[in-house]
């Protein structure tokens, strides 16, 4: 057991040690009579502690004297220290070396030195090569490497490294790795471009003229390469301090962008164009730390450098513990894998989903909704052909995303059609007697098959309903006999039960197998009475139709010849029984709107193995789950708000009606008051004799108006006298009408 330092080990690149250093398998360097071997490991760490593997022993910093002093011990108790520029400092480093016992402003031993021997390991950057000139650059011409001016530091901290050490009383054995820009298990560099391939965001830019070659390294690569230098090479840091630790392939940038396009999202043409600078923000709104990270991610892309990679990195000699290359010929060509890599560690997972159901009982709505949530293509080809299904489903938006597949396919046989394929599989020896060609076996497709399937349940009455009331996309047009008619097809299809009489599996297969005997037994025979009759005919067509009469005889009366009944089988049955995956029945009623119906569906989706083994929630670089409950309370929220408001509507709209009919009560009983007055006064006045009723209410309006006229002296008396009167028949005491 070896025990190994490596600073950073939260990081992507120590994570990556870690893994590829955890075991070696057979004798090493450190002890020749090794089996498989399990080593320690201790470190620091960047960020969160949580963040480190698991298998750390002990995390441990420089922050204070006291913990100064427990790294300083457990950093000179391991055998193996990696220490990388990407996240260290000056500091750091400075740090690291008076552990090792040297000063680093001297180079002088401190404190009489090591007592043992340890291997430094410090791994940097292409970027120190950036502006060097002159062909196909080499390890051995590290003198004359010129960096990137942002890089100007870490070459002087890998000259202060290779003059320090490797010096004849010195006890620690120092490599300088200049690593290729690095890809693989979650990306770093090209994390950006991957994330938007997978979302199949067309923001990809090839900086131009994109002919540039950016020397790469797979993050395995490069722990392999740290792993055979400790564990295996036999070379000292006096014949090679500075090694290139970059693959083969000397990709241009165009080539990386455009491959990484064409494997995980629909392929486009990459545009290529200028680099724009960024455009200006308040002084307030400036994010330095981004705008560096976009500043060095340039660099990065623009570097133009062809490299010979390490001798230690194409070595010959290979086995468990020296596995060789995992991508000698860079990133394009191992595209596929490292799409893979990405996904698992970025907890990506494609979300493969079937809708399966009678007509009208709203699968689309369910699968818009379902779409939308998990950001994955809405597939709706109800008479599409299967190999063009398939063909859509090979997408490669479909194979990393996933897809809603909706309402097709609705059948056993239609999901046979499409997620079982056929594979050829070892023959035992028995088998290699009797068969001539390859065995092949019908399993299922795992690349393609659902994971999650959803089966609504629903009465021929309320899809019919549905269907009538439907509007907009929901709308069909067809007749209500059609409709029916495709109820009653999938009816048949998945909801009639057919009691079968077909044997069970134990005896079919053992019929199966005696009719193979039964076959091969005729051959035989027809064989030898060929050869007895001195071979006249086809002997092997006799031979064969014998064994095809045998075969179909036990069959027969097994009960599983041709005319034999078959058994029913519905698409749950399929996903049920042939590929084991467990199917969500949804009962659809009246009650149940179409948002309750997505919540539990995506529930249940939510309950799944993601790539770390762990059950929840799939990443996918959707919505965080805080932002989800958030946006969902919120919409109960609003939904409550709306219920107030509109009972307060009605509640205001009651007292309205109320207040209205009281108005209207007051306004009857007070005209009922004046219609009662009224008949009051006419009744008294009927009772009033004429004379009397015409001195009290006429004379003196008459008499008025006589005076008047004599004032007055109109050329018509008579109609003035009208006039007069009608004027004033309401100036006496108001006692009558």
């Amino acid at each position: 057991m070896v025990r190994i330092f490596i600073h950073h080990v939260d990081s992507f690149l120590g994570k990556a040690l870690v893994k590829e250093l955890r075991k070696t398998e057979g004798p090493h360097r450190h002890n020749p009579s090794a089996g498989t071997e399990y080593h320690r490991f201790f470190g620091t760490v960047v960020g969160d502690r949580e963040a480190a593997p698991s298998v750390v022993k002990r995390i441990v910093s420089h922050d204070d004297a006291k913990h100064a002093k427990q790294m300083e011990a457990t950093l000179i108790s391991c055998k193996l220290v990696v220490f990388d520029f990407f996240h260290g400092t000056l500091e750091d480093l400075h740090f690291l070396m008076r552990c090792l016992k040297i000063d680093p402003e001297t180079g002088r031993t401190l404190d009489g030195g090591l007592t043992e021997q340890v291997s430094l390991v410090i791994i940097s950057s292409v970027m120190t090569w950036a502006g060097t000139e002159g062909g196909e650059l080499k390890e051995d011409d590290y003198q004359k490497r010129v960096p990137n001016p942002k890089y100007e530091q870490w070459k002087a901290m890998e000259d202060l490294v290779m003059s320090s050490f490797n010096k004849a009383e010195s006890q620690v054995r120092a490599f300088v790795l200049a690593a290729g820009i690095l890809y693989g298990q979650g990306e770093d560099t090209f994390n950006k471009c991957f994330e938007d391939a997978f979302l199949c965001k067309q923001q990809h830019k090839i900086l131009a003229p994109g002919t540039n070659i950016i020397p790469t390294v797979h993050v395995t690569d490069l722990a392999r390469l740290v792993k055979e230098l400790n564990f295996f090479a036999d070379v000292s840091p006096a014949e090679k301090p500075y090694l290139l630790a970059v693959d083969k392939s000397g990709l241009t940038q165009a080539q990386i962008v455009q491959g990484i396009v064409d494997e995980i999202c629909e392929p486009y043409k990459v545009p290529i164009g200028p680099a724009e600078d960024e455009p200006e923000q308040a002084a307030e709104e400036v994010d330095e730390a981004a705008l560096e990270e976009k500043e060095l991610h340039k660099m990065k892309m623009m570097l133009n450098l062809k490299m010979t990679p390490s001798g230690l990195m194409s070595r010959d000699e290979v086995g468990p513990s020296r596995p060789g290359w995992r991508a000698q010929d860079g990133i394009v060509a191992t595209i596929k894998e490292t799409a893979q890599e990405f996904c698992k560690e970025r907890l990506l997972q494609p979300m493969r989903v079937l809708i399966a159901g009678p007509p009208g009982s709203g699968k689309s709505s369910l699968a818009r909704s379902i779409a939308e949530h998990f950001n994955v293509p809405h597939i709706e080809m109800p008479d599409a052909a299967p190999e063009h299904i398939v063909e859509q489903l090979k997408s490669n938006v479909c194979r990393y995303r996933g897809y809603i597949l909706d309402g097709s396919p609705s059948t056993y046989q239609q999901c046979d059609q499409l997620f079982m394929h056929d594979i050829e599989v070892p023959k035992t020896e028995e088998e290699e007697e009797l068969m001539k060609g390859p065995k092949m076996d019908h399993v299922v497709n795992d690349d393609m098959c659902p994971r999650f399937v959803f089966v609504l349940q629903a009465t021929s009455e309320l899809c019919l309903k549905r269907k009538n009331s439907a509007t907009g996309k929901s709308a069909t047009g067809e007749s209500d006999e059609t409709f029916m008619k495709r109820f009653a097809e999938y009816e048949d299809a998945n909801l009639k039960i057919v009691l079968s009489s077909v044997p069970s599996k134990a005896v079919a297969d053992q019929a199966r197998k005696d009719a193979k005997q039964a076959a091969e037994e005729a051959r035989e025979a027809a064989n030898v009475n060929v050869e007895e009759n001195g071979g006249a005919g086809d002997p092997q067509a006799e031979a064969e139709a014998a064994a095809k009469r045998a075969e179909a005889e036990v069959l027969e009366k097994a009960g599983l010849g041709p005319d034999a009944p078959q058994e029913s089988k519905s698409l749950t049955d399929f996903f049920q029984d042939v590929t084991g995956r467990g199917v969500f029945n949804m009962q659809v009623s009246d009650s149940q709107n179409e948002a309750s119906m997505a919540e539990s569906a995506r529930i249940f989706m939510e309950n799944t193995t993601k790539p770390d083994n762990k059950k929840g929630r799939p990443f996918n670089y959707l919505p965080l789950e805080e932002e989800v409950v958030h946006e969902i309370l919120e919409k109960r929220r609003e939904a409550e708000e709306q219920e107030a408001a509109a009972k307060a509507e009605e509640a205001a709209k009651a007292a309205a009606q109320t207040s209205g009919k009281k108005e209207e009560e007051k306004r009857e009983a007070e005209r009922a008051r004046i219609i009662a007055e009224y008949e009051r006064q006419r009744s008294s006045i009927q009772g009033v004799p004429l004379r009397e009723y015409f001195m009290q209410y006429m004379a003196p309006s008459l008499t008025e108006g006589l005076i008047e006229i004599c004032k007055v002296l109109p050329e018509d008396p008579v109609d003035y006298l009208a006039n007069y009167l009608e004027s004033h028949a309401h100036d006496d005491d108001g006692t009558h009408p």
